[in-house]
């Protein structure tokens, strides 16, 4: 059977066989160390940004101590700091496996789900966390139905991913009750307040929306995702002007009438979305290569909306 460094050295994405063979010399450096000094020497080395030589180190004490699930949890987390979350989706399965109940686990790998786009599962884990701490906190009060408020000790994200994946799925009431559950313990988080707001804009309220935006962009002026959605709710609104003075607060004339014209061909008003790619193109024809590239999307498709000749689109 091949070890975790056997694997890690096969697969792992480095520069050249140089990098191999340092691997390879670091891993038998690491056998002549006791357990506790190869997790010392892999903190030290993960401090200083020295990711491979870290998880050489953790890697090898996880040989040794197969069954230490916390140590199998750092590894999780040094490969997701590493941009390799199929590897630290692989090792949070094998936490989850020995601790079931291992709630850091569960929501790390709901996230990874989600990022993939597999809803179904990530939500299925956001659950199983919900649950996990819903069960605690009634621990401390006698509430017997619906949600109890959350606490310092709540995993915040478990709940706001939730409500990302309820969002992604039509259940936009699920979807603002977790959110709420997530202001009532961070009522400036800009992220959340962008979700609720997204969430509004979903579910086809877009005062509330406008208002939530405006709200995470009073806390945090220069929160790019809150403008950008706020931009996209007046176009939906057919304030066209009113979207574009939006979108400029954090991207420049030629990408603001890209977005604009963008979000419009998504709702399929292809002669509105036209437009405003011309202006993009005409606002930077030099450099503005995706504006062109939408341009012949949304000329392709509107020919086929309107059962045209595509050849004969200008």
């Amino acid at each position: 059977m091949k070890t975790l460094l056997a694997i890690f050295a096969a697969l792992i994405v480095l520069s050249g066989c140089e990098s191999t063979d340092k691997t390879a010399q670091q891993a038998e450096e690491a056998n002549k160390v006791p357990v506790e000094q190869m997790i010392t020497m892999a903190g030290h080395y993960e401090k200083g940004g020295e990711y491979e030589k870290a998880l050489v180190y953790y890697l090898k004490a996880l040989e040794e101590s197969p069954e230490d699930i916390q140590l199998a949890y750092r590894v999780a987390e040094l490969h997701k700091q590493m941009g390799k979350p199929e590897y630290a989706l692989h090792m949070l399965q094998r936490v989850i496996a020995s601790d079931p109940h291992h709630a850091r686990a569960l929501s790390e790998a709901a996230m990874i789900y989600l990022e993939n786009k597999d809803v179904a599962r990530a939500t299925d884990y956001f659950l199983k966390v919900r649950a996990l701490d819903q069960k605690r906190l009634r621990e401390t009060t006698a509430r017997k139905t619906g949600f109890v408020s959350l606490d310092n000790a709540s995993p915040l994200d478990a709940y706001n991913g939730l409500g990302v994946a309820y969002d992604l799925t039509g259940r936009y009431k699920q979807a603002q009750e977790m959110y709420a559950l997530c202001l009532d313990i961070a009522p400036y988080s800009p992220v959340i307040l962008t979700n609720v707001g997204y969430s509004f804009y979903l579910a086809g309220q877009y005062s509330d929306a406008i208002s939530h935006f405006q709200q995470a962009i009073e806390i945090a002026p220069s929160h790019k995702r809150s403008w950008s959605n706020l931009g996209l709710v007046y176009t939906r609104m057919g304030r066209y002007n009113k979207a574009f003075q939006t979108l400029k607060r954090v991207m420049n004339d030629a990408q603001a009438y890209n977005d604009l014209g963008y979000f419009l061909m998504l709702e399929s008003r292809y002669e509105e979305a036209e437009y405003f790619f011309e202006k993009a193109i005409n606002a930077s024809p030099k450099y503005y290569k995706v504006a062109y590239e939408n341009l012949s999307d949304v000329r392709h498709q509107r020919a086929l909306a309107e059962g045209g000749d595509i050849s004969m689109m200008p």
